[in-house]
C-alpha cells in the first residue's frame, strides 16, 4: 500500500504542476480570434441573435478578441467581446474586411452574418457562423 500512496503523491503533484505551468502559459499566450460582425441593414431583424452569438462566443477560455464590422473597428485585442454601440445599419458592403490589420495576426476568424452564399464565398477560409 506505501508504494501506491507514494506513485498517488508523485502523480497527483507531477498533474497538478505541468496543468499550472500549461494555464500559465495559456493566460499569457491567448489564442486570438477576430470577430466581424455584418453589421448592414439586412441583419437588423436577426440583431438578437448577434448579441447572444457574441455572448457565447465571449465564453472561451484563453481567447483574446478584436471586434470589427464591416465597416469599422470596434475594439482591439481583449479577453471580453464589447459590442459596445454596434449596430445595423446602411448596406451590405464587405470590400473593406481585406484592410483590417488584427485579421491578419487572428489565428482564427469568425464572421457573423446572414448574406447569401455568393457574397461570402470569398472567405472561405474563415468561419462562418450564420445568423438566420
Amino acid at each position: 500500500m506505501k508504494p501506491f500512496l507514494h506513485w498517488l503523491a508523485v502523480a497527483a503533484i507531477s498533474f497538478g504542476s505541468l496543468g499550472f505551468g500549461y494555464h500559465t502559459y495559456l493566460e499569457a499566450n491567448p489564442f486570438r480570434v477576430a470577430v466581424i460582425v455584418d453589421s448592414s441593414h439586412p441583419m437588423q431583424p436577426r440583431w438578437g441573435k448577434v448579441l447572444a452569438r457574441l455572448d457565447d462566443l465571449d465564453d472561451r477560455r484563453y481567447t483574446a478578441f478584436s471586434l470589427f464590422s464591416e465597416k469599422k473597428k470596434v475594439h482591439g485585442w481583449r479577453s471580453t467581446l464589447r459590442p459596445g454601440d454596434l449596430v445595423p445599419y446602411a448596406p451590405r458592403d464587405f470590400s473593406k474586411l481585406s484592410t483590417m490589420s488584427e485579421i491578419d495576426q487572428a489565428e482564427e476568424v469568425i464572421f457573423l452574418t446572414n448574406a447569401s452564399e455568393d457574397d461570402i464565398d470569398a472567405y472561405d477560409d474563415w468561419t462562418i457562423l450564420r445568423v438566420d
